[in-house]
């Protein structure tokens, strides 16, 4: 990713390690329902899943990344991990067991399953301990569905540099990247649009999946689904656009996710600059990792309905926003896994942002949810947190109308707002804190101003439920200032049911008074608030339908309106500071005389009606139809506030029928051949409407998918070889697949393995097209080289001839033949780097010496060609011996001597030293049949392969002994032991 200009590191806290539940939640300080996040003196051991959540969907074919963290309390002592070797079960089949993935940078344990079919899956972890002891972890589903039907295929071979005014347009379409990136070269002034598209492996851990810069162009990226791919990073600068909308990210795209906050790591989505037209994400779903913006003013994040709302749910899954100016936050839902071992969690995190309007979200889980936050924060719905709902707060803030809650964590709760970075004259009004009750531990104040901060006031706030379960008899301080932070602070209300231990304010709160003065507390309420309901324990939403859209981040809100409420005779109903004008409750929620600042939970609403849910129900997306079938549609659809009037099925915009009575359902009859989106649209008795998400299908045939790409074994071959040739595909109607091979020297063959044998020296281009008999058809090649044979004898004749290299039919015996100059090759050193979950980014370097070199040997011009580990490049050398190229670097060193007649220096002959470097290749292949996969996890494993190097018409080989030191998933060493 590009480096940040003018990025300061931040110094954070230091954070003890967290820990974790068991499968039955322990009571740990009285808390039934403690879960990973927060639990700092758990002694049992734990595993639970960090990635992904439950009900998340993936794509068949593309590999599902899943990530376990787990707490092994005897590990301590052995190895300093503290981490269990957690085993994963797939349907009840074990998928094998990881330890613990690099500690210094992760934390956790990984597994990748690329096999899994559509359907739905169940996962189960179990952790092995030190003591000898298992457990169970919490048990998931997710669901696999069938690539989505597309009218086009690209498949990537290299990186895509864009270049000039070139515009990327990809519609429709199922990109493949193969490790591919799309990137931009220096004054790129083109756009990029992709739109309904699957997106799979672009780039990887390492690199970005798109990377471009542009001048006056714009970003369009919608209604697209990103697997196994990289992260989007777009610089923008000029006239264009930025318009991401009703995507999904999902949670087995490739991120470099750390324990410890670190900007550059975590991205999957990162926008930079100020282009001057409209900027806006909403609507999408990221299911693993942050989305960045930067330097960018004038911003919408989310939008005014469900449909616009943006869901993060996952491991670092929320907004980062640095140096952004006067940008809407507005309707999103933002869950950030980062329980176990992890460290700095933040939902919304603001630096060097101003002028911001937060609204209408719900933001739940981080260690910091919200951090740094600077302009107005309201109506949002704040759940849980490991530290501090709030941490550090901009000059001349407001926070009014949110709801904080704690309904999950124990024990490592500091405080709840806390202004500790120098804010000034921030204003915090009309808010309610449930802090958990006796369920919790609720260790410090609920508000705190540090020394060197100021608030100009805290007033109409509701406290509840602050409770120390460790140490009941200690006395919460409510509100708690050092010298005289705060100007004002009355109207409150308190209520803290299970202890008589609290105090609201600390002592000089505000300079000059005491509590129980005008300004300072005189017209506290200090009684049973009365909300309508109690606190729900544990957090009552499905997370995995809010993540499929089934439940509307309207209806979370709307709900804890409900519940927070003040019922009929509580003592905050209209009993807020007369200042803030006629209805001023106390909390978050009105129940008195209207107030136009009482919006909580009215997120959605449209003139006061909260719009109809609908969805399809059939057919299931993806689903597939024979040409003129007629298809059956049906549909849901709930009005929470009134009744359904009508469900319109519609095709794009076309509306192909309406139904007035539940249950709703229209036949289409006789549809033609084509790719459709299907949506749904309800209308409720007001006139509101809401429109489903879409679904896909195919009517008539589809092309056959490739899943793995024309390969050619041994590649390098030699003259007079068989090559193996093999591909893989399926066919997504089913259909026979039939296989065209054309080899590149006019030979031919049929089938998903074949194999050729090519008679000439070269480079040749083989290809396949696979067809399925409807007139669907794709294709893939691969680039073959071919080397000269190392000749032998003739066969013995039975003539007279005689000759270099092949006896005749009739004579003797023959000669014992030539070679096309074959000589030794020695390799003295060899290193490789290997990363086997990110194909194209292995290097590997080795030395060695060329024997018997000619005297006045000249390379001006030669070509080496050089294989090894399946990897091949070539090399024009200049008068030096010296070559560059994309592939890597070659260097002979040439010990010469003056010429006495030409008094040019010339090469002596002998023995040539060399040193080769080739970057940017797959070795892993060759040493499959060795073992070596990207799950393997080995310290010392010997491995055996050949280089091959052909120079000046010379052959040369040398057979390579080495070790290999690799983890799980990770990238690996190889040293050779020559």
């Amino acid at each position: 990713m590009a480096q940040r200009s003018g990025l300061v590191a931040l110094l954070f806290l230091t954070i003890v390690r967290v820990h974790a539940e068991t499968t039955v939640p322990p009571v740990y300080g009285g808390n039934p329902y403690a879960n990973p996040e927060n639990i700092p003196n758990a002694v049992a051991p734990y595993v639970h899943f960090k990635s992904p959540n439950p009900d998340m969907h993936f794509t068949a074919g593309q590999p599902v990344r899943v990530l376990a963290d787990g707490l092994d309390p005897d590990a301590w002592t052995v190895d300093n991990t503290g981490t269990p070797v957690v085993e994963l079960f797939v349907d009840g089949v074990s998928q094998g067991s990881t330890s613990e993935v690099s500690p210094d940078l992760r934390d956790w344990n990984e597994f990748v399953l690329t096999s899994l079919t559509p359907g739905t899956h169940t996962l189960d972890l179990v952790g092995h301990y030190k003591a000898g002891n298992t457990n169970h972890g919490p048990i998931i589903q997710i669901i696999v569905d069938a690539p989505p039907p597309h009218a086009n295929a690209i498949v990537l071979t290299q990186d895509l540099v864009l270049s000039g005014s070139q515009n990327l347009n990809w519609s429709d379409a199922t990109i493949t990247g193969n490790g591919h990136v799309v990137k931009s070269a220096a004054g790129w002034t083109g756009s990029v649009t992709i739109q309904n598209c699957l997106v799979t492996g672009l780039g990887g851990l390492v690199a970005n999946g798109i990377d471009v810069a542009t001048q006056n162009g714009s970003v369009t990226i919608n209604d697209s689904i990103f697997e196994w791919t990289g992260a989007v990073n777009v610089a923008m600068s000029g006239s264009g656009s930025l318009l991401v909308k009703r995507n999904q990210f999902r949670a087995n795209c490739q991120i470099d996710l750390r324990p410890v906050y670190i900007p550059d790591h975590a991205p999957i989505f990162h926008a930079n600059g100020n282009p001057t037209g409209t900027k806006v994400f909403q609507g999408n779903n990221v299911g693993y990792g942050f989305v960045m913006f930067e330097n960018m003013n004038g911003l919408l994040i989310g939008g005014n309905s469900d449909a616009e709302s943006n869901i993060l749910i996952g491991p670092r899954c929320g907004f980062n926003l640095f140096r952004c100016q006067n940008c809407t936050v507005r309707g999103n839902y933002s869950t950030h896994n980062y329980r176990g071992e992890w460290s700095q969690g933040f939902n919304f995190i603001f630096l060097e942002s101003t002028g911001l309007l937060v609204e209408h979200n719900v933001i739940r889980g981080g260690s910091w949810p919200v951090q740094s936050m600077s302009g107005e924060f309201r109506y949002n719905l704040v759940v849980d947190s490991g530290h501090e709902w709030v941490r550090s707060i901009g000059d001349n803030s407001l926070f009014h109308h949110n709801i904080f809650i704690q309904t999950t964590g124990d024990g490592n709760i500091n405080t709840g707002i806390w202004m500790y970075q120098d804010g000034h004259n921030v204003s915090i009004f009309n808010n309610t804190f449930d802090c958990g009750g006796t369920l919790m531990n609720w260790s410090t104040s609920v508000v705190m101003v540090s020394a060197g901060s100021q608030m100009a006031s805290v007033r109409n706030n509701a406290f509840t439920n602050a409770f120390p379960s460790y140490t009941p008899t200690t006395a919460i301080t409510f509100v708690d200032s050092i010298n005289g932070g705060i100007g004002y602070v009355d109207y409150n209300a308190f209520w803290n049911p299970n202890t008589a231990n609290g105090t609201r304010y600390s002592s000089g709160t505000v300079t000059g008074h005491t509590v129980g003065q005008a300004g300072f507390g005189a017209h506290d309420v200090q009684a049973n608030v009365k909300f309508a309901k109690a606190l729900a324990l544990p957090y009552p939403t499905k997370e995995g339908d809010v993540w499929n859209r089934v439940t509307g981040l309207s209806q979370v809100l709307a709900s804890y309106r409900a519940n927070y409420t003040p019922l009929a005779g509580s003592p905050l109903i209209d009993a807020g500071d007369p200042a803030d004008g006629a209805g001023t409750d106390i909390g978050a929620i009105g129940a008195g005389i209207a107030n136009a600042s009482d919006q909580f939970g009215t997120f959605g609403q449209v003139n006061g009606n909260f719009p109809p849910f609908c969805r399809l129900t059939a057919p299931a997306d993806n689903a597939t139809f024979a040409t003129g079938s007629t298809i059956a549609l049906s549909a849901e659809a709930i009005d929470y506030d009134g009744t359904v009037s009508k469900v319109e099925f519609l095709s794009g915009t076309t509306v192909l029928g309406a139904s007035t009575v539940a249950p709703y359902a229209f036949s289409w009859p006789s549809v033609a051949e084509g790719i459709y989106t299907l949506t749904v649209r309800a209308t409720d008795n007001k006139g509101a409407t809401s429109v489903s998400q879409p679904i896909h299908l195919s009517v008539g045939n589809r092309a056959p998918v490739i899943r793995s790409g024309a390969f050619a074994n041994p590649n390098p071959a030699t003259v007079g070889d068989a090559v193996a040739f093999t591909v893989a595909a399926d066919d997504p109607d089913a259909d026979a697949l039939s296989y065209a091979w054309a080899f590149g020297d006019a030979g031919t063959n049929s089938g998903a393995q074949t194999s050729h044998t090519y008679i000439v020296a070269g480079t040749y281009q083989a290809t396949v097209t696979i067809q399925d008999g409807h007139g669907g058809n794709t294709s893939s090649g691969v680039n073959v080289t071919v080397l000269a044979k190392l000749s032998g004898g003739g066969d013995p004749g039975s003539g007279g001839g005689s000759g270099n290299g092949g006896g005749g039919n009739s004579g003797g015996a023959g000669g014992p033949g030539t070679t096309t100059s074959t000589k030794p090759m020695t390799v003295s050193a060899f290193a490789a780097s290997l990363h086997f979950d990110a194909a194209g980014k292995d290097v590997c370097s080795f030395s060695g010496t060329l024997m018997g070199l000619p005297a006045g040997f000249n390379p001006a011009g030669q070509t080496v060609l050089l294989n090894i580990g399946g990897v091949t490049a070539s090399f024009t050398l200049n008068a030096k011996g010296s070559a560059k190229s994309a592939a890597g670097t070659f260097q002979l060193k040439l010990k010469t001597t003056r010429d006495a007649v030409s008094k040019k220096s010339v090469f002596k002959g002998g023995n040539a030293p060399f040193k080769a470097v080739l970057k940017s290749g797959s070795f892993t292949s060759a040493w499959s049949d060795e073992g070596v996969t990207p799950s393997t996890s080995v310290k010392s494993k010997p491995l055996t392969l050949v280089a091959l190097l052909t120079l000046n018409g010379v052959g040369y080989t040398a057979e390579i002994k080495a070790t290999l030191t690799s983890a799980a998933g990770k990238s690996g060493r190889v040293r050779s032991r020559l």
